[in-house]
Protein backbone atom coordinates (compact mmCIF):
# COMPACT_ATOMS: atom_id res chain seq x y z
CA UNK A 1 0.00 0.00 0.00
CA UNK A 2 1.48 3.43 -1.13
CA UNK A 3 2.75 6.08 2.05
CA UNK A 4 0.06 8.65 1.89
CA UNK A 5 1.14 11.82 0.17
CA UNK A 6 2.38 14.69 1.89
CA UNK A 7 -0.65 16.72 0.40
CA UNK A 8 -4.35 15.90 -0.22
CA UNK A 9 -4.79 14.19 -3.65
CA UNK A 10 -7.45 12.36 -4.68
CA UNK A 11 -5.80 9.76 -7.28
CA UNK A 12 -2.12 8.74 -7.35
CA UNK A 13 -0.94 6.44 -10.18
CA UNK A 14 2.54 4.59 -11.34
CA UNK A 15 2.37 3.50 -14.94
CA UNK A 16 5.12 0.89 -16.15
CA UNK A 17 4.79 1.52 -20.01
CA UNK A 18 6.47 -1.19 -22.32
CA UNK A 19 6.39 -1.43 -26.41
CA UNK A 20 2.79 -2.87 -26.41
CA UNK A 21 1.05 -2.81 -22.61
CA UNK A 22 0.74 -0.25 -19.71
CA UNK A 23 0.11 -1.65 -16.35
CA UNK A 24 -1.53 0.56 -13.40
CA UNK A 25 -1.37 0.57 -10.25
CA UNK A 26 -3.86 3.28 -9.31
CA UNK A 27 -4.11 4.59 -5.53
CA UNK A 28 -7.21 6.32 -4.29
CA UNK A 29 -6.29 8.23 -1.30
CA UNK A 30 -10.03 8.45 0.33
CA UNK A 31 -10.30 4.71 0.54
CA UNK A 32 -6.82 4.03 1.00
CA UNK A 33 -6.95 1.26 -2.15
CA UNK A 34 -4.59 0.21 -4.26
CA UNK A 35 -5.67 -1.55 -7.81
CA UNK A 36 -3.74 -2.68 -10.76
CA UNK A 37 -4.80 -2.91 -14.26
CA UNK A 38 -3.54 -3.35 -17.62
CA UNK A 39 -3.82 -1.36 -20.99
CA UNK A 40 -2.87 -1.56 -24.87
CA UNK A 41 -0.39 0.69 -25.68
CA UNK A 42 -1.94 2.06 -28.34
CA UNK A 43 -4.81 5.45 -28.83
CA UNK A 44 -7.36 3.68 -27.85
CA UNK A 45 -5.83 2.20 -24.84
CA UNK A 46 -4.44 5.70 -23.91
CA UNK A 47 -8.42 6.74 -23.56
CA UNK A 48 -9.79 4.05 -21.83
CA UNK A 49 -6.91 4.34 -19.48
CA UNK A 50 -7.65 8.07 -19.03
CA UNK A 51 -11.14 6.97 -18.58
CA UNK A 52 -10.05 4.77 -15.79
CA UNK A 53 -7.97 6.84 -13.60
CA UNK A 54 -10.78 9.94 -13.62
CA UNK A 55 -13.40 7.61 -12.34
CA UNK A 56 -15.24 9.21 -9.71
CA UNK A 57 -12.45 12.36 -9.08
CA UNK A 58 -11.44 15.13 -10.44
CA UNK A 59 -7.86 14.87 -9.77
CA UNK A 60 -5.03 12.35 -10.77
CA UNK A 61 -1.13 12.87 -10.44
CA UNK A 62 0.64 9.99 -12.51
CA UNK A 63 3.96 9.10 -12.50
CA UNK A 64 5.65 7.11 -15.53
CA UNK A 65 9.54 6.70 -16.51
CA UNK A 66 10.76 8.81 -19.11
CA UNK A 67 10.80 5.66 -21.55
CA UNK A 68 11.28 8.05 -25.49
CA UNK A 69 9.25 6.74 -27.87
CA UNK A 70 6.72 4.23 -25.96
CA UNK A 71 6.03 6.89 -23.27
CA UNK A 72 5.94 9.66 -25.38
CA UNK A 73 2.19 9.33 -26.89
CA UNK A 74 0.93 8.63 -23.56
CA UNK A 75 2.51 11.69 -21.42
CA UNK A 76 1.09 13.79 -24.20
CA UNK A 77 -2.31 12.77 -24.07
CA UNK A 78 -2.40 12.91 -20.21
CA UNK A 79 -0.60 15.93 -19.94
CA UNK A 80 -3.54 17.30 -22.32
CA UNK A 81 -6.41 16.58 -19.85
CA UNK A 82 -6.94 19.81 -17.43
CA UNK A 83 -7.53 16.99 -14.43
CA UNK A 84 -4.34 14.85 -14.84
CA UNK A 85 -0.51 16.18 -13.60
CA UNK A 86 2.13 13.92 -15.14
CA UNK A 87 5.43 13.56 -13.98
CA UNK A 88 8.31 12.43 -15.95
CA UNK A 89 10.82 10.70 -13.70
CA UNK A 90 14.56 9.41 -14.34
CA UNK A 91 14.46 5.46 -14.87
CA UNK A 92 18.04 5.45 -12.77
CA UNK A 93 16.58 7.90 -10.01
CA UNK A 94 13.32 5.36 -10.16
CA UNK A 95 15.54 2.29 -9.57
CA UNK A 96 17.15 3.93 -6.48
CA UNK A 97 13.96 4.56 -5.12
CA UNK A 98 12.99 1.22 -5.55
CA UNK A 99 16.02 -0.31 -4.25
CA UNK A 100 15.95 2.33 -1.35
CA UNK A 101 12.61 0.47 -0.58
CA UNK A 102 14.22 -2.83 -0.08
CA UNK A 103 12.04 -4.96 -2.81
CA UNK A 104 14.17 -4.79 -5.80
CA UNK A 105 17.69 -5.36 -6.79
CA UNK A 106 19.57 -3.68 -9.65
CA UNK A 107 18.25 -5.72 -12.39
CA UNK A 108 14.87 -5.95 -11.75
CA UNK A 109 12.62 -3.89 -13.44
CA UNK A 110 10.33 -0.75 -11.67
CA UNK A 111 6.70 -1.80 -11.60
CA UNK A 112 3.43 0.58 -11.59
CA UNK A 113 3.57 0.04 -8.11
CA UNK A 114 6.56 1.62 -7.13
CA UNK A 115 6.05 4.59 -9.68
CA UNK A 116 3.22 5.05 -7.91
CA UNK A 117 4.48 4.61 -4.02
CA UNK A 118 7.61 7.19 -5.51
CA UNK A 119 4.37 9.62 -6.74
CA UNK A 120 3.22 9.64 -3.25
CA UNK A 121 6.17 10.26 -1.00
CA UNK A 122 8.54 12.21 -3.61
CA UNK A 123 8.37 15.58 -4.46
CA UNK A 124 6.01 16.29 -7.29
CA UNK A 125 7.36 17.91 -10.43
CA UNK A 126 5.25 18.46 -13.21
CA UNK A 127 6.29 17.69 -16.88
CA UNK A 128 6.10 20.43 -19.06
CA UNK A 129 5.77 18.91 -22.93
CA UNK A 130 8.52 20.10 -25.39
CA UNK A 131 7.03 21.88 -28.59
CA UNK A 132 6.26 20.39 -31.23
CA UNK A 133 9.65 21.95 -33.43
CA UNK A 134 11.72 20.40 -30.37
CA UNK A 135 10.07 17.13 -30.57
CA UNK A 136 10.34 16.75 -34.42
CA UNK A 137 14.59 18.29 -33.82
CA UNK A 138 14.64 14.50 -31.10
CA UNK A 139 12.90 12.62 -33.51
CA UNK A 140 15.47 14.33 -36.54
CA UNK A 141 18.65 13.85 -34.29
CA UNK A 142 17.79 10.45 -33.20
CA UNK A 143 17.60 9.55 -36.68
CA UNK A 144 20.95 10.47 -37.35
CA UNK A 145 22.34 8.64 -34.50
CA UNK A 146 20.56 6.08 -36.02
CA UNK A 147 22.26 6.01 -39.55
CA UNK A 148 25.39 6.93 -37.87
CA UNK A 149 25.69 3.75 -36.44
CA UNK A 150 24.74 2.14 -39.78
CA UNK A 151 27.45 3.60 -41.40
CA UNK A 152 30.12 2.65 -38.97
CA UNK A 153 29.31 -0.84 -39.08
CA UNK A 154 29.16 -0.27 -43.10
CA UNK A 155 32.69 0.97 -42.91
CA UNK A 156 34.03 -1.86 -40.61
CA UNK A 157 32.25 -4.65 -42.78
CA UNK A 158 34.22 -2.70 -45.71
CA UNK A 159 37.36 -3.19 -43.50
CA UNK A 160 37.21 -7.13 -42.73
CA UNK A 161 36.17 -7.38 -46.66
CA UNK A 162 39.31 -5.32 -47.46
CA UNK A 163 41.39 -8.25 -45.31
CA UNK A 164 41.08 -10.80 -48.30
CA UNK A 165 41.84 -10.89 -51.74
CA UNK A 166 39.34 -13.70 -52.45
CA UNK A 167 36.64 -11.41 -51.99
CA UNK A 168 35.00 -9.60 -54.87
CA UNK A 169 35.78 -5.84 -55.53
CA UNK A 170 32.12 -5.46 -56.06
CA UNK A 171 30.91 -6.28 -52.66
CA UNK A 172 33.02 -3.53 -51.56
CA UNK A 173 32.13 -1.08 -54.33
CA UNK A 174 28.18 -1.79 -53.11
CA UNK A 175 29.31 -1.21 -49.89
CA UNK A 176 30.75 1.99 -50.43
CA UNK A 177 27.69 3.31 -52.33
CA UNK A 178 25.54 2.78 -49.54
CA UNK A 179 28.16 4.36 -46.73
CA UNK A 180 27.55 7.43 -49.28
CA UNK A 181 23.42 7.47 -49.32
CA UNK A 182 23.87 7.08 -45.33
CA UNK A 183 26.25 10.15 -45.55
CA UNK A 184 23.83 11.52 -48.04
CA UNK A 185 20.63 11.19 -45.77
CA UNK A 186 22.21 12.12 -42.57
CA UNK A 187 23.97 15.54 -44.08
CA UNK A 188 19.81 15.63 -45.39
CA UNK A 189 18.49 15.31 -41.69
CA UNK A 190 21.83 18.15 -40.20
CA UNK A 191 20.06 20.81 -42.53
CA UNK A 192 16.63 20.31 -41.61
CA UNK A 193 17.91 19.84 -37.71
CA UNK A 194 19.42 23.80 -38.91
CA UNK A 195 16.81 24.96 -40.60
CA UNK A 196 14.36 24.09 -37.26
CA UNK A 197 16.73 25.58 -35.09
CA UNK A 198 17.23 29.09 -37.00
CA UNK A 199 13.02 29.08 -36.59
CA UNK A 200 12.85 28.77 -33.18
CA UNK A 201 14.40 31.54 -31.04
CA UNK A 202 14.50 29.70 -27.76
CA UNK A 203 15.79 26.65 -29.57
CA UNK A 204 18.47 28.72 -31.43
CA UNK A 205 19.60 29.91 -27.50
CA UNK A 206 19.91 26.45 -26.32
CA UNK A 207 21.99 24.96 -29.10
CA UNK A 208 24.05 28.10 -29.65
CA UNK A 209 24.72 26.28 -33.15
CA UNK A 210 27.73 27.46 -34.92
CA UNK A 211 27.39 28.07 -38.26
CA UNK A 212 30.45 27.14 -39.63
CA UNK A 213 30.51 23.97 -41.39
CA UNK A 214 34.51 23.00 -40.11
CA UNK A 215 31.98 22.91 -36.64
CA UNK A 216 29.69 20.72 -37.61
CA UNK A 217 30.18 17.97 -35.47
CA UNK A 218 30.02 20.18 -32.46
CA UNK A 219 26.71 21.36 -33.68
CA UNK A 220 24.60 18.16 -34.25
CA UNK A 221 25.60 17.22 -30.65
CA UNK A 222 24.41 20.43 -29.46
CA UNK A 223 20.98 19.67 -31.22
CA UNK A 224 20.99 16.19 -29.83
CA UNK A 225 21.05 17.81 -26.60
CA UNK A 226 18.65 20.07 -26.95
CA UNK A 227 16.35 17.60 -28.42
CA UNK A 228 16.16 15.18 -25.53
Amino acid sequence: MPHRPKRDVEVLAGLDVSAREISVARFRSKEGTLTVANFANTASGHKALLAYLLQATEGVRVCLEASGNYSLDLALTLHAHHHVEVSLVNPRRARRFAESLGERSKTDPVDARVLCEYAARMPWVVWRPPTARALRLRAITRAIESLGVMHTQEKNREHALQASQALPSLVIREMRRHQRYLENRMEQLRGEARRLIAKDSELDRRSDCPRDRRNQRAADGRASRVAR
